[in-house]
């Protein structure tokens, strides 16, 4: 049985959107919507498919910006909208991939006005290609056990799991999270909470001492 995947470019006002038939495993460009507009787009083709996967736009140290987090943004609005698995795709290498495109091609003009689903059509070559590079959207969490809040109340906490956020937070002296989770990022900076986009062996021991738990 065949299986559809769609993919979004994701642009502030548009957004290029493009689908790849996983018996086939070729992408196509689909075309350039108003961001309002492909979300009826695709509820209208609820049936046909059941995963979507956004690029994540990261500058190229992988660092996040506004765009970037108007990017989760949307993806988690598409998830509760549509109902489908969403995935996060870094798309830094697709872009300047589609722009290498873009200079090569004879008829720019014509491109151009196309190129976010080309861009589309890149990112869902990539997931694609190695799925284990997309990060899923996923709205569920951690609850903390009571015993550990109690445990953390005035100490210097690391956070390295994905706990949903509550008013344990508060009880702490300090909170720095972990993650390289896009969407828990983004979650956790709109929360005005301390996070760096780590893993805990990428932190330095001279850190960790500055912690009492890490939980």
């Amino acid at each position: 049985m065949d299986k559809i995947v769609f993919g979004i470019d994701y642009g502030e006002r548009s957004s290029g959107l493009a689908k790849l038939n996983t018996r086939v495993g070729f992408s196509e460009p689909v075309g350039v919507f108003h961001n309002s507009e492909l979300i009826d787009f695709l509820s209208k083709r609820s049936d046909e498919f059941d995963t979507l996967v956004i690029g994540l736009p990261l500058n190229l140290k992988g660092e996040f910006s506004s765009i970037t987090f108007k990017s989760i943004k949307f993806a988690e609005k598409v998830h509760r909208i549509l109902k489908k698995r969403v995935f996060l795709l870094d798309e830094r290498f697709t872009s300047s991939y589609g722009k290498h495109l873009f200079l090569q091609n004879p008829s720019g003009r014509k491109f151009k006005a196309v190129k976010d689903a080309f861009a589309a059509s890149l990112i869902l070559e990539s997931f694609f290609t190695n799925p284990s590079i997309a990060k899923e959207l996923n709205p569920e969490f951690i609850i903390l056990p009571k015993k550990m809040e109690e445990k953390i109340a005035g100490k210097n906490v690391l956070v390295t799991k994905r706990y949903k956020i509550g008013n344990w937070v508060e009880k702490a002296k300090r909170l720095v999270f972990l993650t390289k989770d896009p969407y828990y990022f983004y979650l956790l900076s709109k929360n005005k909470l301390e996070v760096l986009f780590a893993d805990l062996e990428d932190i330095s021991e001279e850190l960790r001492k500055e912690f009492d738990i890490i939980i």
